[in-house]
């Protein structure tokens, strides 16, 4: 097969995707019974991969995911693509609850910082060097 004398063509399309990949929408209206969040929800319990009742929290979906990694017939492509999702996910609930818990405690702290600034604006230079004696 000749090369093409221009060289490499390059196609519109990123290399890492298809183009014939779908798009989500058409993924979700493919033929399959889970279509929402009822039906996904109810195919996990039947399935045993979640507990009826158990809260979808990132863990536990990340959980699940490892989980549907070791099914019969997995392919090493699907399960690698798999579990990066599940590591991801579960990077990405540790960065959320980090944020969490630093505005409750910059929410918890403010006012008592604010009367720290509000006294010390009250201070004078007097009071400080007397302070500053006794230690």
């Amino acid at each position: 097969m000749p090369l093409n004398p221009k060289g490499p063509q390059k196609t519109s399309t990123p290399p890492t995707r298809s183009s014939s990949r779908l798009a989500v929408n058409e993924i979700i209206a493919s033929n399959s019974e889970v279509k929402d969040i009822v039906s996904a929800q109810n195919y996990l319990t039947q399935t045993a991969m979640a507990i009826s009742g158990k809260p979808y929290s990132v863990d536990n979906l990340s959980d699940i995911l490892f989980h549907i990694t070791q099914l019969p017939g997995m392919t090493l492509p699907a399960q690698n693509a798999i579990r990066a999702v599940a590591f991801l996910l579960e990077e990405a609930a540790e960065i959320e609850m980090a944020d969490k818990v630093a505005k409750l405690v910059l929410t918890a702290i403010t006012p008592q910082i604010a009367k720290l600034q509000d006294t010390s604006g009250k201070t004078s230079r007097k009071d400080f060097i007397r302070f500053s004696e006794i230690f």
